[in-house]
């Protein structure tokens, strides 16, 4: 690996902290938010569905959109850290506002402010992630060092997991009103999500570009471009079946562990995220050896297993579920590292193809792809649960909405990512054939 490759300690970790703030915001939207819609702010399943397909759906259209604007930019401090730097304060400010209940007269008026609010979030957000993610194939051409790099942002993702879980759980023993918990994370979570993305903007020096005729690409263009690059195609088909799964699992997580199971769900999403963790460096080391398609395959089929057992589990078997979802965490940590670092090879690959250089373009489209799933992941979640009568805050749920709970805890994920291990079989990009690619393009220069 040449030296123009190696990154130093402190750009990986500099580079991983912006995964920390983001993964605040995305673990307390995944786990709770919807939870939070039915059973703090008091809406019907179906209106917190309308709220979740809309707020995707809004997500998945300016992914690419900003992505392309991004490419074209030149801006003042670099044009990924430019608009970086101009989202960064509405998306921690909006993101608490999310979190504190409104007092409109009427559910209408509630389900208005919160359309509102989430379309604001997420466009401030999507100014933030998308050049962050940008970002990474520019850092280094080098295959390896790429999924090196993709292990410390799964590192402190995956740190982010434990620190937002935990922290609900040290609420609720100050705070035994769930308004006013919710209302105090949302502040402190914001303030958790802009400080990494500083140290992003300090620790990270984005090269120059200069944009040409060529890099303005009309947006009608931009799917058919990518989707023309074969590699990326199967990387978004498995990004989309593994985030397809990882929303439903952890959607249903809160209402599993209290109407199911009786415990708390600290525990159990505590074990999920500190697993993960732990096992990302031996994710990392075992892609080295054996490739990045191998690995996601080992890791999704031990995932799918386990999720699958989870349908056995019965109530107040706390010591058993603490073990199955620590298990599943192994598979959790490969969904995680191994698309993301899969990106940039396919990038480069594009870059073969046309000439051109766009991450931003194609981290929009593998965004957009990634919002869809979960907007269809929530909507079908919210869908089956106001089909089987569940009803927020009840004290007991009718048998029919328990039963449908426990499949979308277990086998419903499991589906996905057993569909998922099929279509990896197909992943063309080996460190071989990589390797390959970058010896084209540097003759080329």
């Amino acid at each position: 690996m040449s030296n123009q490759n190696k990154l130093s300690l402190k750009e990986k970790i500099a580079y991983g902290s912006g995964a920390f703030g983001y993964s605040i915001s995305n673990t307390l939207l995944l786990v709770f938010f919807n939870f939070y819609l039915t059973d703090v702010v008091g809406f019907a399943p179906v209106y917190a569905t309308i709220i979740q397909v809309l707020r995707k759906a809004w997500d998945a259209f300016n992914d690419p959109l900003i992505g392309t604007l991004n490419d074209r930019s030149n801006g003042r401090w670099g044009r990924r850290k430019t608009f970086i730097i101009v989202g960064l304060i509405p998306y921690g400010l909006l993101f608490a506002l999310l979190w504190q209940v409104p007092y409109f007269s009427s559910s209408i008026e509630n389900l208005l402010w919160f359309i509102f609010l989430v379309f604001a979030y997420d466009t401030a957000m999507t100014l933030v992630w998308i050049p962050y993610n940008a970002i990474t194939p520019e850092l280094t051409q080098d295959y390896n060092e790429r999924t090196n790099l993709n292990g410390y942002r799964q590192a402190f993702s995956m740190l982010a997991g434990l620190v937002a879980v935990a922290s609900v759980d040290i609420l609720a023993g100050y705070y035994s009103n769930e308004k006013e918990k919710f209302s105090v994370l949302g502040i402190i979570a914001a303030i958790a999500i802009v400080l990494p993305f500083l140290i992003v903007l300090w620790g990270i020096k984005e090269k120059p570009h200069v944009v040409n005729k060529q890099e303005a690409q009309k947006i009608a263009t931009l799917f058919k471009e990518t989707f023309s690059n074969k590699a990326f195609v199967v990387a978004v088909a498995i990004f989309f079946l593994s985030w397809v799964s990882i929303a439903i699992g952890t959607s249903m997580v809160a209402y599993f562990v209290k109407y199911w199971m009786h415990i708390k769900p600290m525990k159990i999403l505590l074990a999920i995220q500190l697993s993960a963790l732990v096992s990302i460096p031996f994710l990392v080391k075992l892609s080295e050896k054996i490739g990045k398609k191998q690995t996601y395959i080992f890791g999704i089929l031990f995932w799918a297993v386990v999720q699958i057992c989870m349908i056995f589990l019965q109530p107040d078997q706390e010591t058993f579920s603490i073990v199955l979802a620590a298990l599943a965490g192994i598979g959790v940590g490969a969904a995680h590292v191994i698309p993301w670092a899969m990106i940039p090879d396919c990038i480069d690959a594009g870059e073969l193809q046309t000439g051109q250089r766009r991450e931003g373009a194609y981290y929009g489209v593998l965004t957009f792809v990634e919002k869809v799933g979960s907007a269809l992941a929530l909507g079908g979640v919210g869908l089956v649960l106001q089909l089987c009568g569940y009803v927020g805050a009840a004290e007991h749920q009718s048998s029919l909405s328990i039963w449908a709970i426990r499949i979308l805890m277990s086998i419903g994920p499991a589906i996905f990512l057993l569909i998922s291990i099929f279509v990896a079989f197909y992943y063309p990009l080996s460190k071989q054939k990589h390797d390959e690619i970058r010896k084209q393009l540097s003759k080329a220069i």
